[in-house]
């Protein structure tokens, strides 16, 4: 089963197993550039708005949402760089604000480089404070727009200075393709040829004993 890192702290993740995996790539190698995905972030989740789809972009940011908050603003932006990407949530004014459970979700991600044979096989955390969060979770299978990737923060209190960052990298593999099986047609059509062949050499050597 995959597992995502943080620096001191070791989160298993939920994801598909992978038995034949070759050739993992670094995650800077991972290019999710003109990728269609879906971006649920605090605020989407604090103000219960949907999802936000989106295209990568590099440069450009992905996800940028503003909502009020007790007076105040607090804002989420996320946005990808080659091999992963960062998350910051800021204020308007500098007061405590509590985060309870919220999670951040990023569903319909693939890499571009071959979107229907390389998966997702591990997120990391980079940089930023890891006693926020509580997991990292992904998960990926063959196909178009499976990837998923969520982020649960740990119930806090922030007493914000500055905004707060988090860098996480993706990493991938590519699935070998799968080994070219006849067809079932193309079998008996092989088989035909064999047993005309047969015979043709069984009638030579009859015809020779006459």
């Amino acid at each position: 089963m995959p597992t995502a890192t943080l620096p001191n702290l070791i989160l298993t993740a939920a994801g598909t197993t992978l038995m034949t995996l070759v050739a993992t790539t670094s995650a800077q190698a991972t290019n999710f550039v003109g990728d269609s995905i879906s971006i649920s972030g605090l605020t989407t989740v604090a103000a219960n708005q949907s999802p936000v789809t989106t295209t990568v972009t590099n440069p450009g940011v992905e996800f940028n949402n503003t909502i009020p908050y007790a007076g105040n603003t607090v804002t989420d932006v996320l946005d990808f760089f080659n091999g992963g990407f960062t998350y910051t949530i800021s204020q308007g004014l500098p007061r405590n604000i509590f985060f309870l459970n919220d999670v951040l979700t990023i569903a319909g991600i693939d890499s571009v480089d071959n979107p229907l044979r390389r998966i997702i096989t591990n997120v990391t955390l980079l940089d930023g404070p890891a006693n926020y969060i509580n997991s990292i979770l992904f998960n990926d299978s063959v196909g178009l727009d499976s990837g998923s990737i969520s982020v649960s923060f740990t119930d806090f209190l922030w007493v914000p200075t500055t905004p707060i960052t988090w860098r996480f990298g993706i990493e991938t593999a590519e699935l070998p393709n799968p080994t070219s099986v006849p067809e079932p047609t193309s079998v008996l059509g092989l088989l035909a040829i064999s047993a005309i062949s047969m015979g043709a050499v069984l009638k030579q050597k009859k015809e020779g004993k006459c």
